[in-house]
């Protein structure tokens, strides 16, 4: 049995073990003593202060998070901010928080009242079991001076996420407080996982393919599965990634589990570096030369600049359905011999499970390609929350890679073996909730929600081969293309707007 104390008396803390995981279940605190609350000692210099601006969500009520601020103004009664981070390494632990009283709240002789729920961030479907504290908010020594309240002390945290739910109970003047931190402090503050900026988006994660080495690749075949629940709004699931581009799915962020709005994007980067299409010259843009029934073309920049489709036209979007992706890479003069200059051709297929059908995406043309390649290279997949969604876990499943070489004798080979990678996010130690690997005979990425366990970037991991080549009708798949040619006007390089 372990001890946790506040100001307010003492508080018995257990550590249960779930699952092979490690819970901690707080005992809550008598709000009948909250006005007993004291100012916090002086930190010590092992405190760490906790931004909220990106470690900050709202979870009940009506207001919103000034993301360039540095401080947030609690105004509404109502709201509930709830606060995300990890301890890295476990240990005693001892929560503060930090904050200022505005003059409207600095008149009466009374001090706000607010409630702190702290626990171990739930899994994906449960609910957040926290211990409760009341906590009284003394006046700051001046409206701009900050102050500290105590919140809780925990003995032998253990390592993993931490969830503090901050709601107000009794509000003295127009505003709660103006708070700017979370402070940590004691041996488990030592190492500490949690966002310094007001990013927000769960850390992307990368499944890099060995393609067959000594072998040109024009084919790179993938098939995706999103599970139940997992389709979250503003998520890119990203199938086939090549140097130059990549093609995948989004659910879109307006979408509801209700109305999913779901379209499928491919694009290709502009031989030029800049993140303004317009400054993008004629002879370095992406043209546009072919586009399936229902896809739109338009010109993107503010990731570096190209040109981009976009396919709102599945039959159903469907989670537990299985989507292939085709992606050929090949040398433009396959497509048309004469061309005086080089450049690479990428042509997109999706297959709808729902319908039975293959069908084109676009067929776009890179000028002058990376390192002189007019083949398939760096395949890989990702995962990535686009929308600032960090709150929400989101997984996807890829399965049944296979390479196809060029020429003659072209033959499919499959390919088994992958890289996990996350981003500067993930690799800096601010979001530790990713992972990666194989499961059910696929590889898998996850992201997001605030789960303590992860994979090691860098790691390799590889699938068992199902030997089974994709069954495709190239025939089919070119008339396809022929077809979607004519819905482009020819020598088009700027494209129109997509909604």
């Amino acid at each position: 049995m372990k001890i946790c104390k506040n100001k307010l008396g003492i508080i018995f803390l257990s550590v249960l073990a779930l699952a092979s995981a490690i819970a901690v279940t707080f005992a809550a605190c008598s709000k009948d003593d909250a006005a007993k609350v004291e100012p916090a000692p002086a930190a010590s210099a092992k405190a760490k202060a906790i931004p909220l601006r990106g470690n900050t969500w709202v979870t009940s009520g009506t207001s919103t998070i000034d993301r360039d601020s540095h401080t947030i103004t609690w105004l509404d009664p109502n709201t509930v901010y709830t606060v995300y981070f990890r301890v890295n390494e476990g240990g005693d632990l001892r929560l503060y928080l930090r904050y200022t009283n505005p003059k409207g709240s600095r008149e009466s002789a009374e001090n706000s009242l607010i409630t702190a729920t702290v626990g171990t961030a739930p899994s994906v479907g449960e609910a957040f079991a926290g211990a409760a504290y009341s906590i009284a908010l003394p006046k700051s020594p001046t409206p701009t001076k900050d102050t500290t309240v105590f919140i809780c002390r925990i003995d032998g945290c253990p390592e993993g996420y931490l969830r503090v739910d901050l709601k107000g109970e009794k509000r003295v003047g127009e505003v709660f407080a103006v708070l700017s931190a979370l402070v940590a402090d004691g041996d488990a503050a030592q190492s500490l996982a949690y966002s310094p900026s007001n990013r927000t988006n769960a850390p992307s994660v990368h499944m890099g393919y060995t393609l067959p080495s000594n072998e040109t690749v024009e084919w790179f075949y993938n098939e995706v599965t999103v599970p139940d629940g997992m389709d979250q709004p503003a998520t890119y699931f990203m199938v086939n990634g090549f140097k130059e581009g990549y093609s995948g799915i989004q659910p879109q962020p307006t979408a509801t589990n209700d109305n999913p709005k779901v379209r499928v994007l491919f694009s290709v980067w502009a031989p030029y570096n800049t993140d303004n299409p317009a400054d993008v010259p004629d002879d370095r843009r992406v043209p546009c030369l072919a586009i399936g029934d229902g896809v739109c073309y338009q010109m993107f920049g503010g990731e570096g600049s190209g040109t981009q489709t976009f396919y709102s036209g599945l039959a159903g979007w469907r989670t537990g359905a299985t989507y292939k992706f085709l992606v050929r890479i090949c040398p433009a003069a396959t497509f048309d011999p004469t061309l005086t200059y080089v450049a690479t051709d990428h042509v997109a297929y999706i297959y709808d499970p729902v319908d039975s059908k293959w069908k084109l995406i676009a067929h776009l043309r890179r000028p002058y390609p990376s390192n002189g390649w007019t083949s398939y290279h760096d395949a890989y997949s990702f995962l990535e929350d686009f929308g600032g969604l960090g709150t929400l876990t989101r997984k996807v499943s890829f399965g049944n890679q296979w390479a196809r070489t060029a020429g003659e004798n072209a033959r499919w080979i499959e390919v088994t073996e992958g890289g996990f990678s996350t981003d500067g996010s993930g690799s800096a130690g601010h979001r530790l909730d990713y992972k990666g690997g194989v499961e059910n005979g696929k590889f898998f990425l996850q992201n997001g929600g605030f789960f303590s366990d992860n994979a090691k970037p860098g790691t390799k991991f590889t699938r068992e081969p199902t030997g089974i080549e994709p069954d495709i009708d190239f025939a089919a798949l070119e008339q396809l293309r022929v077809e979607g040619a004519a819905r482009v006007t020819p020598g088009a390089i700027r494209g129109g707007k997509c909604d």
